[in-house]
């Protein structure tokens, strides 16, 4: 599929720092990674690897900032005729990146990236899809003027072949949220009424939320504790300044200041995820801590995902029975 833009993509910076965000669906990484776009010379760039997959089918080109992906301040520049990461053309990419990085069995590939230590070829399937990776990290950061770019993609493959990656360091940022919220939550997007298929729908998501944060964990680990920490998201929405100070120290920049406050209105930049569809052209978020599955799960669902996500539960500072909040420090 030819891109036929008239922009040129600018000269990419060298040296730039991208911060990977880990975690799962309906986990608050989006939020996160908003408010890191607050550091200095940060930028969020949402689920970057979406461009290969529906951001450039028909119909599904608008960018987060709710413009069509043509008129988009940055992705007017991005999809250049001659763009290196759109070669040898969009589809074939996307077919690539299903093939070494899909969205599913992301567990599996990233047991088989961890266990090769050295550097993918660059012309094996996995290093040819690195370098598009990164050039579209390079693009982009270079397009919005920033050192720092955010990729929330949360896709533990991708982290795992780009702690090789040679001409850019990325830091992974593993997000967490108590997977009650999270099974709430993808319940209310996907299911208006689940009936009896509600505690099907629970261990699903229980299930695909321990393999999530297992990988992210193993990935984090070949990073090392000075390229990778740990947020439970919860403890970010009360009081987001710790975070972003334990990032802005992860990668040497300077934290925003004032910083951002919890149920105050806090301005955040445009943001240009691909195939975003506006989702991200709210400027103002409140901060606030969202337990309404407490009372909104049923006691079932609640007890069957408390047993099963039991160890990482009590790992990641969550109390098993009942509402009381055990403090997490940014590790």
């Amino acid at each position: 599929m030819p891109i036929g833009y008239a922009h040129r993509v600018a000269e990419p910076p060298s040296g730039i720092h991208v911060v990977y965000i880990l975690g799962s669906s309906r986990g608050g990484t989006s939020i996160v990674g908003r408010f890191l776009g607050l550091l200095d010379g940060a930028t969020f760039g949402g689920e970057l690897r979406r461009l290969w997959g529906p951001a450039l089918q028909p119909g599904r080109g608008t960018c987060g900032c709710s413009k069509p992906l043509p008129e988009c301040e940055i992705w007017s520049k991005l999809l250049a005729d001659g763009a290196t990461y759109l070669q040898p053309s969009p589809d074939q990419v996307a077919r690539l990146q299903d093939r070494v990085a899909p969205i599913g069995r992301d567990w599996w590939h990233v047991r088989k990236i961890l266990r090769r230590r050295r550097r993918p070829s660059p012309s094996s399937p996995e290093g040819r899809y690195l370098g598009a990776l990164g050039e579209l990290h390079q693009a982009f950061a270079a397009a919005s003027g920033a050192s720092v770019l955010v990729d929330s993609s949360k896709n533990a493959s991708d982290a795992a072949l780009l702690a090789s990656a040679p001409h850019e360091s990325t830091y992974c940022v593993h997000v967490v949220r108590d997977p009650r919220g999270v099974v709430l939550s993808r319940r209310k997007r996907t299911m208006a009424d689940p009936g009896g298929l509600h505690l099907l729908q629970a261990l699903r998501t229980t299930i695909y939320w321990i393999l999530a944060h297992r990988t992210a964990e193993a990935v984090c680990r070949r990073y090392g504790p000075g390229r990778s920490l740990r947020v439970q998201y919860e403890q970010f929405a009360d009081d987001p300044a710790p975070t972003l100070g334990a990032v802005a120290s992860l990668i040497g920049v300077a934290p925003p200041s004032p910083g951002p406050s919890p149920w105050v209105p806090t301005e955040l930049p445009a943001a240009h995820g691909p195939d975003g569809h506006g989702r991200f052209s709210t400027t103002q978020i409140v901060l606030k801590r969202d337990e309404r599955w407490t009372t909104e799960l049923p006691a079932i669902d609640r007890f069957v995902v408390a047993l099963l996500a039991y160890p990482l539960l009590r790992r990641y500072g969550y109390s098993v029975r009942s509402r009381r909040r055990v403090p997490l420090s940014v590790s």
